[in-house]
């Protein structure tokens, strides 16, 4: 296994489960459970709490903040670096960029009344 992956999704292909298996396990859609076995997400606290307690504690609310934290670590680096080419638009353009070249909708500070 390698040693990046994180700790539930180690946890998951161990136990042979699914993400579909996972979600219903933990009470969630599988995409959910996709997402926060991935680190790509950050679980909720009951969520969180299910985990630990599903895994005997085998994995952690540190190491679930630790693959969140190295996922964003990953993504930042991405963005900085240029990223790749038709990405997956799961991450979060900051203020004033622009997605796909497409100048912006109208901002809160254009619109009159929503400040």
């Amino acid at each position: 296994m390698d040693p990046n992956t994180p700790k539930l999704e180690a946890w998951r292909q161990a136990k042979g489960l699914s993400y579909i298996e996972l979600g219903r396990l933990l009470q969630c859609a599988d995409v959910t459970a996709r997402r926060i076995a991935l680190g790509m997400r950050q679980a909720d606290a009951t969520t969180t709490e299910r985990i630990v307690g599903l895994t005997g504690g085998d994995v952690s609310v540190l190491d679930l903040h630790t693959a969140r934290l190295a996922y964003e670590r990953a993504s930042e680096t991405e963005i900085r670096d240029g990223g790749s080419e038709g990405g997956t638009g799961e991450g979060v353009a900051g203020h004033g960029a622009t997605l796909g070249g497409a100048a912006p909708a109208v901002t809160a500070n254009d619109a009159k009344g929503f400040a």
